[in-house]
């Protein structure tokens, strides 16, 4: 983060992070380490998959939810000889076009392969992510965290992001106290 410019806040032990996150005392007495970002933030991705599919379906035809079945991004040529990249759906539906957006997440590498391209790098984290109601008297102090599980070791090892409760939505309605 120092090599990034960006603020920050590192905790050498357990202890330290339960003195600066009350809600966070079980840490303390753990061989724990951890960063604060405070500018950190987070993006509601299905709000942000939506606002890209509008946007892209405002210059091109857009296919969601679609089942391809075989891609081959040598297909046939346009009037012009162009090269079409051709994708054929499981319900036998053929689409052309000239370029195409992959956004198979984690199946990327099968839809490539499919298409006989190189895999790429991918490596995917199971992420663990709770919901939950409280008081609004106790919503201020608690944190939003996410456990990326790879990477474990018997002092757990594992990965966290953890947001601030200031850094959050609310996790009590406007009017109910839970």
């Amino acid at each position: 983060m120092e090599n990034l410019g960006l603020k920050h806040t590192f905790y050498e032990t357990g202890d330290e992070i339960a003195e600066a996150f009350p809600a966070l005392a079980g840490c303390k007495g753990q061989p724990y380490a951890g960063v604060c970002e405070d500018t950190a933030g987070h993006i509601k991705a299905s709000k942000a998959c939506k606002a890209m599919l509008t946007a892209a379906g405002d210059s091109c035809e857009v296919h969601t939810s679609t089942k391809i079945v075989a891609l081959d991004i040598n297909g046939n040529a346009d009037e012009k000889g162009n090269r079409r990249i051709v994708a054929t759906t499981e319900v036998g539906m053929t689409i052309q076009a000239d370029n195409v957006v992959l956004a198979a997440g984690p199946w990327t590498n099968e839809v490539l392969t499919m298409a006989d391209l190189d895999e790429i790098n991918l490596k995917v984290w199971e992420i663990q992510w709770a919901h939950y109601r409280v008081k609004k008297s106790l919503a201020h102090s608690i944190p939003q965290a996410f456990h990326f599980r790879k990477g474990q070791t018997p002092q757990d090892g594992g990965l966290y992001y953890v947001f601030p409760a200031s850094a959050t939505e609310s996790v009590a309605d406007q009017d109910e106290e839970y």
